[in-house]
């Protein structure tokens, strides 16, 4: 399965209130994309912490149940102007997970760049 790249594309804004500025000015991948995992996960994961580093790049494969499809079309005269607007959602709840080297990625221009695979850890997975 090919990785895509889910990086925003920042573009210059009208002038924001303080109050609504994002947390985090430099966040460029969307909300929702971010997995946070506490003691009890990183101890069924196998995981410790003492070998990882902040920014350490690591593969993910995942299973997982979809949960909600939405599909919405909206013409609100205070938004985007009153033209219609078409909105679609999809939420997937996580039901399996295992962590290892990241995967072949593709970069900006298209190329993919090398890495290494997840085949040890696929080839341990119980499904």
């Amino acid at each position: 399965m090919k990785l895509t790249d889910l990086k925003r594309k920042i573009t210059p804004e009208k002038e924001t209130l303080a109050a609504e500025a994002p947390e985090y000015p430099a966040e460029v991948y969307p909300y929702g994309l971010r997995i946070r995992l506490n003691e009890e996960e990183i101890s069924k994961l196998g995981i410790d912490l003492a070998d990882l580093t902040v920014e350490q790049k690591v593969g993910i494969v995942a299973n997982g149940n979809i949960t909600e499809i939405e599909t919405s079309l909206s013409a609100d005269p205070a938004v985007n102007g009153g033209k219609q607007r078409k909105r679609q959602c999809l939420e997937v709840q996580l039901t399996g997970l295992a962590l290892g080297n990241p995967v072949k990625e593709s970069s900006p221009d298209g190329r993919t760049q090398k890495a290494p695979t997840l085949r040890s850890t696929l080839a341990n997975l119980s499904v």
